[in-house]
């Protein structure tokens, strides 16, 4: 999926106003285990993973790093509290490997907002769309880990191949090994 297949899930862009999106996006690369975001930084820039794979967690008081969430190509990687409010992040978004990357900078999304009723709806809908990823991700973590693996799995299953099993653990909220006794029931 291209950036601009993306958007065209949301809202209905000529080419023109397309094309103007794309004179903003800017293209990065992050290498494995680099981060993208990390604690404490105040989140400016929005990420459209073209290639790669992210985590986004933390590190908790006894020094262990806890997974939240896996952010897959095909998919902004940000924090949007931090982007939002402009406040200084809690969370580290890590490449799991290398990456490739398109950024929006802040001030230029405002300035589409400004410009275009259409790139605020564009804005609107994305941001409801990852409210209820969101959301669907809490009411995940109330399910037996069993189940929280299948759902990872059914939805993202080739990708699964290329993360640790030690951070699917840690997103899972089990141990390796009981992952490891997961996998082998299937």
């Amino acid at each position: 999926m291209t950036i601009n297949e993306f958007f065209l899930q949301f809202v209905d862009f000529n080419e023109a106003e397309l094309a103007h999106l794309n004179a903003l996006a800017k293209h990065e690369q992050i290498k494995k285990g680099e981060y993208l975001i990390k604690h404490g930084q105040v989140c400016d820039k929005l990420y459209f993973v073209t290639k790669g794979i992210f985590k986004l967690g933390y590190t908790n008081e006894t020094g262990e790093e806890v997974v939240l969430d896996f952010i897959f190509q095909n998919s902004f990687a940000v924090d949007y509290v931090s982007f939002l409010l402009q406040r200084p992040t809690e969370m580290d978004i890590i490449a799991v490997k290398d990456c490739q990357l398109l950024s929006f900078e802040r001030k230029s999304i405002l300035m589409l907002y400004e410009e275009n009723i259409k790139f605020q709806k564009m804005g609107r809908l994305i941001s409801e769309f990852y409210f209820i990823r969101f959301a669907e991700r809490i009411k995940e973590n109330s399910l037996p880990p069993k189940e929280r693996y299948e759902k990872l799995v059914s939805t993202s299953c080739e990708l699964i191949l290329e993360i640790p099993q030690y951070l699917i653990a840690s997103y899972l909220g089990i141990s390796p090994e009981w992952l490891s006794k997961l996998r082998a029931k299937k």
